[in-house]
């Protein structure tokens, strides 16, 4: 699979990790097609926030690690009607994302753009899918504002492209 589109989530829980987010998509009836672990998770990427279980004491290792779940080439579970051509990431959290957790986004959203080619607006949050927007009850994951990810991405990129003359020059 070569994606174009890149689906930001959010778990909706103030706690988690992989394991944990793989176990509740199993519970979901998740299954991955390969003989892989994670065995459930529907994402192709985690990015944890510190907080493993609720009550748990935060570990500042862990805020704002990147966990590869499934294989960027393996069809996701993350989002209908676009699994088959996108890539899911997920933030751990409700609404009160990190500061570590959005500079990883952020990284791994670059990252991806450039290895797939794709421009700032390949990504969208999990509402802005056509499925959630034609919803009677629409989800509001990833609870962030979108736009202000996309222009903060276009930036990153664009900066990206200065240092590695991979983008148009604007001094012609």
């Amino acid at each position: 699979m070569t994606p174009d589109l890149i689906v930001v989530h959010c778990s909706a829980s103030g706690w988690g990790t992989l394991e944990v987010i793989d176990g509740w998509h199993r519970d979901r009836g998740f299954r991955r097609s390969r003989n892989a672990q994670p065995r459930h998770v529907g994402y192709h990427y985690v990015i944890e926030n510190g907080h493993a279980r609720s009550g748990a004491r935060y570990n500042v290792a862990r805020d704002g690690a990147i966990r590869p779940a499934r294989d960027e080439d393996e069809q996701g579970a993350h989002a209908r009607g676009v699994n088959a051509h996108s890539l899911g990431v997920c933030l751990v959290g409700r609404d009160d994302f990190s500061e570590r957790q959005l500079a990883a986004l952020l990284l791994l959203l670059a990252s991806l753009c450039v290895r797939y080619g794709l421009a700032a607006d390949a990504v969208i949050g999990h509402r802005e899918t056509d499925h959630e927007q034609a919803s009677d009850s629409p989800k509001t994951c990833p609870q962030l504002d979108c736009d202000d990810l996309r222009a903060r991405l276009a930036e990153l990129l664009a900066s990206l492209a200065q240092i590695t003359g991979n983008g148009a020059s604007d001094d012609g």
